[in-house]
This record gives structure tokens, sequence and C-alpha cells, in this order.
């Protein structure tokens, strides 16, 4: 005589493993870290970009050069064209201007070779102007004011030294003078003079004098 299992249950009277109604749920099986709890992470690997993709931060604007939206939200540095001018004005004055300029563009982490540069140019085409206008212009006027003051020397040492009685027993009362040519490197030039003697009567008189205004009269050519 054969007795029939009831459902559920195996010929050992225990539930079968395939009634899911009657067999306990399988549990995770726990997993324990090799490694000890002070050990470090392993860094995550870095981000690989595209080369193709636009070099851009969260939430920054898609534009091609974004450093350049940076520098357009920085104030603009003094300009340097003062520089030049203080300095074309002033000469090595204009180093107030620079060192102000200068600070002004620091505080905002500008560059200040630019305004150093532009004082160093224009101190060097100052120099080069001055020379030049020295050159052409106050040389030549000192060189004239030096022979007035020397023509009007030699027209009074004429009449009061005594050396036109000596040479030629005249006596005169005025003597005007004119060069007849430039000065030679010995410091003697020539002057023509016209004298007005006592009696009103004029006589020239050609005299050979130095840088002082004294005078000889001038040896005729053999």
């Amino acid at each position: 005589m054969t007795t029939q299992a009831s459902y559920g249950q195996d010929l050992a009277g225990s539930p079968h493993t395939s009634d899911p109604y009657l067999s306990p749920p399988r549990l995770p099986v726990p997993q324990y870290p090799t490694a000890p709890p002070w050990a470090q992470q392993p860094p995550a690997p870095p981000y690989a970009a595209d080369p193709g993709m636009p070099h851009t931060r969260h939430g920054q604007v898609l534009v091609r050069y974004p450093e350049e939206l940076r520098l357009a939200a920085r104030p603009r540095p003094p300009a340097v064209w003062p520089v030049a001018v203080w300095t074309l004005l002033f000469g090595v004055f204009g180093v107030v201007s620079v060192r102000r300029r200068a600070a002004s563009a620091r505080r905002i982490r500008s560059s200040t070779a630019p305004y150093w540069i532009v004082f160093c140019l224009a101190l060097v085409v100052g120099g080069l102007v001055t020379a030049g206008l020295a050159r052409t212009v106050a040389v030549p006027a000192y060189l004239e004011y030096r022979e007035t003051a020397v023509l009007k020397q030699l027209q009074e040492n004429i009449v009061t030294d005594g050396e036109l009685q000596k040479s030629a027993r005249l006596t005169a009362t005025q003597a005007t003078c004119r060069a007849l040519g430039d000065r030679g490197s010995n410091g003697l030039r020539n002057y023509e003079c016209e004298l007005t003697l006592d009696g009103g009567r004029f006589r020239p008189l050609r005299v050979t004098a130095d840088e002082t205004g004294d005078w000889t009269v001038m040896k005729k050519k053999q």
C-alpha cells in the first residue's frame, strides 16, 4: 500500500525547494573587503576629454576662446601715451607719471612693462631732439651773441685804449666795425671799421681782433 505525499512536500516531509511559497528567501552572500580600512581609495581615472569638444566649464558660455571673456571683465589699464607726452616735455621728471600709471596697472594685475618701455623710448627721442635743437639753434645763437659782444668791445677799445694814437697818431670819437669773415682756428677775425675823428672827418681802418676785443692793424697782403 502506497501513501501519496502532500502537495508542497517531498518524500522526506520537507518543503520542496521549487515551491515559491514554502521555500525560504535567499539572502545575498556577504562580501568582505580584502583591503584594510586605513588603505586609501584608488583615485578615479582622469576624464579623457574629446579633442573635438570645446574647452568650456560647466555653465560657461560656449565660445571658442573663453579666456577672452575673463579678460573682458577686467578693468582697462591706464593709457600709455600720457607717459610719452610728459617725458618729452619734462624729461626725466616723466618718471612721476610712469610710477602712478604702473601702480594702477599693478592693482588690476596688468603688465607694467609698457609704461617703462615708452618712458625709455621717449627719453631717448627727447634727448636726440634736444641735442639736434641745441646744435642747430642754441649753438649758433650763442655764437652770434658772443660775436656781438666782441664787436662792441672792439669798437670801445679802438676809441679808448690809446692804440690808435700810438700807431697812427689819430684820435677817434667813434668806431663802427663789421666782420669781414669767420673767426679762424687761431681765434682771430678781421674787421673793417669806419672811424669818426675829432674834426668830424671819417677814415676807414682794417683791424684784426681776438675774442676779447684786443686789436691790431691788419697787415697788408704782399
